[in-house]
């Protein structure tokens, strides 16, 4: 079970999710944010993918809740439960094996050392009940060497070595017991009521709400930028896959995402681009303070961190004499995006 008395404590605190579409200026809104007091904002390397990534919280949710079925919600809980050690297992420079064989993600580093503890606590609280019985898709999880094992093994053991626990989850409670579960984990950054928890990339920009019911006053602010910038920083940008650098790739790609988002008003989701931020920096800080209802006296460190003069050499790069011909192609097929 959670820790009650915490989890009461932690419904005080609120979420703010800062994520973009890659290569579009989040960075400068996680570091203005910094510069609020009573925010709690990690570094910007550290992205939250517990809930979007596969296997993850919103699969969760499918399999115990959505799509429920027997097998589904059974295989659901051991995945998650795999995914959390994965993402939370922490190890040294000298273990070799776990730093080529784990994500590298380290959130019990994130969280106080109790990230996998609070997880499985969580884990458990999904589970109603448990048996010992036979696997239904056993093999579908494991590799060619796994496989002909178990296979070669079952013969011998009439098949007695593909049992296992089944876990009964009925999804009971799901979003109750999630909301409870993050409010635990995040306190363990800030056991102090009323701060504000800002996050990474922790929900998709396509349809935050999905995600945005798994916190307590959850906000999210979604960042954009003009195509063209976008395309001429991915040239040049060390994750070299990040962004397609092929012309025709790139445009079909940011087509189809921005296509794909959910653009229907919601007071706790604000879209907001780039170029906003830095050439009308005070009525974006305007609209930002009502948007998470702050004022100008909880910005405390103002431009300490994000500064709009130095970022305004970030805005129209695309005007440069380079690229020329793949510019005007963005131009020509993504005018309803760009910007300046």
């Amino acid at each position: 079970m959670l820790n009650t008395h915490s989890v009461n404590k932690m419904r005080k605190s609120s979420f703010l999710d800062l994520s973009g579409f890659g290569l579009s200026g989040k960075g400068a809104f996680i570091d203005l944010m910094r510069e609020f007091k009573g925010y709690d904002v990690p570094r910007s390397s550290f992205e939250f993918s517990l809930i979007r990534v596969k296997d993850g919280i919103i699969d969760l949710e499918d399999a115990l809740v959505s799509n429920w079925s027997p097998v589904r919600s059974d295989v659901a809980i051991k995945r998650f439960r795999r995914i959390v050690f994965d993402l939370g297992e922490s190890y040294g420079r000298r273990q070799v094996y776990k730093s080529l064989t784990l994500s590298g993600a380290k959130l019990n580093e994130m969280f106080g050392g109790k990230f996998i503890e609070i997880s499985e606590r969580y884990i458990n609280s999904l589970i109603d009940d448990t048996y010992i019985g036979p696997v239904v898709y056993p093999l579908q999880d494991d590799n060619v060497c796994n496989r002909a094992h178990k296979k070669i093994v079952s013969k011998i053991t009439n098949d007695s070595y593909l049992h296992e626990v089944i876990y009964i989850a009925t999804g009971d409670d799901f979003i109750k017991k999630t909301r409870e579960y993050l409010s635990e984990l995040f306190w363990t950054r800030s056991n102090v009521d009323g701060v504000t928890h800002v996050m990474h990339n922790a929900f998709e920009p396509f349809y935050p709400k999905k995600s945005m019911n798994y916190f307590p006053g959850a906000k999210s602010i979604v960042i954009d930028r003009d195509p063209r910038d976008i395309y001429l920083n991915a040239l040049n940008h060390k994750l070299t896959n990040d962004v397609p650098k092929n012309i025709v790739n790139f445009v079909n790609r940011f087509r189809m995402l921005r296509e794909k988002v959910d653009g229907r008003p919601d007071k706790d989701i604000l879209r907001i681009n780039f170029e906003d931020l830095v050439l009308n920096y005070d009525n974006s800080l305007n609209k930002i303070y009502n948007f998470l209802g702050e004022n100008e006296s909880s910005h405390i460190n103002k431009k300490k961190y994000f500064n709009p003069e130095i970022s305004q050499n970030a805005v129209g790069i695309w005007k440069g004499k380079k690229y020329k011909k793949e510019i005007d192609y963005i131009k020509e097929n993504l005018d309803s995006y760009c910007i300046t």
